[in-house]
């Protein structure tokens, strides 16, 4: 369990991600996966092992992301300029190498995450392929999908009596 501090500020809840980000400037990416430039959207069966050859590629770089986590991070940066005040995450993820990544990922920005784990499915990650100036991303919801509401029933009350 998470220590929640005193001064928390601002919590969240939905589906973390975990950005995998690649150069992909030869579009070899792109071509094998079949992938076209500047799209989002969610994986089909079919590229799922994207997301290992991703992770293990020299030169990715991990993120937090998912919507939610993104105006996270955005309001961590922004309250701790301002007040020092913290923020915590609540999502669920899978006990596998990307959902000890995101973990790793928050605590360096010192962002508390609580979450439910799953061993269902996958940490949810998101491939985003760069190619010059253009992104594109590649969605696999995974174990944020899987997020019991029986752990936020849980750990509101740790939440509330901040």
């Amino acid at each position: 369990m998470v220590d929640i501090p005193n001064n928390l500020s601002f919590l969240a809840i939905e589906n973390p991600l975990l950005d995998l980000t690649v150069d992909d400037n030869d579009s070899a990416l792109h071509t094998k996966y079949g992938l076209v430039h500047g799209q989002a959207s969610l994986v089909t069966p079919e590229q799922l092992p994207i997301y290992h050859e991703v992770f293990h590629m020299a030169g990715r770089t991990t993120t937090p992301g998912g919507s939610s986590l993104n105006t996270v991070r955005a309001a961590n940066h922004a309250l701790r300029q301002k007040n020092g005040g913290r923020v915590a995450f609540i999502g669920c993820i899978s006990d596998d190498e990307a959902g000890q990544t995101l973990i790793d990922e928050l605590a360096k920005v010192e962002i508390w995450g609580v979450f439910a784990k799953t061993d269902e499915t996958a940490t949810g990650t998101c491939a985003v392929l760069v190619n010059g100036k253009e992104r594109t991303l590649c969605a696999n919801i995974g174990a944020s999908a899987k997020y019991p509401t029986q752990h936020l029933v849980d750990n509101i009350v740790r939440f509330s009596s901040t």
